[in-house]
């Protein structure tokens, strides 16, 4: 039995059908609590790039900062490849069920728990943590061309100065 309204459904007798539908729902909340767990984690990993950065600004020319840097960064590169392989699978209705009902209950389910903006939210952290690090990769090398370049500058003067005593005294 259904009676259907805009404001309100009441079903009677369709106890698998509520079954399935409370397990979308779990699936659904789970989903919404992952990526919270993710929002937290990679928000820990961009305080500690961040800690980075300030490190690196203060010291002179070989810091650690960078490998932490790095470490943020593989550590945030590992939650995106688990979002890219196992959560993106359960964001799709199609992969989760064949029946189109509840697929269509399922996307619903997710966008009431906005799912899809934790998701974009968790995406975007990751990008500009990726762009934070090249960013910080290319002052890095910077610094290091910068330092070969003056060491090169000084080899040069210093065969220039040991070639002049020669030249002078008319040898």
């Amino acid at each position: 039995l259904f009676l259907i309204s805009y404001e309100a459904a009441f079903v009677k007798g369709c106890d698998d059908y509520f079954s399935d539908l409370r397990l979308y729902l779990e699936l659904g909340l789970a989903l919404s609590f992952l990526y919270h767990i993710y929002d937290w984690k990679i928000d820990g990993e961009i305080s500690q790039a961040f800690k980075a950065i300030k490190t690196a600004q203060k010291s002179t020319i070989f810091t650690q900062a960078p490998r932490r840097l790095e470490r943020s960064l593989l550590k945030v590169s590992e939650f995106k490849l688990d979002i890219l392989d196992n959560i993106e699978d359960l964001m799709n209705p199609l992969k989760v069920t064949a029946d189109w009902y509840y697929q269509s209950a399922y996307e619903h389910i997710l966008r009431l728990l906005k799912v899809k903006d934790y998701e974009n939210i968790v995406t975007h952290k990751i990008d500009a943590l990726e762009d934070l690090y090249s960013t910080a990769q290319e002052i890095s090398y910077s610094k290091v061309a910068l330092i070969t370049e003056i060491i090169i500058i000084l080899l040069i003067a210093f065969e220039v100065i040991a070639m002049l005593p020669p030249i002078l005294s008319g040898k």
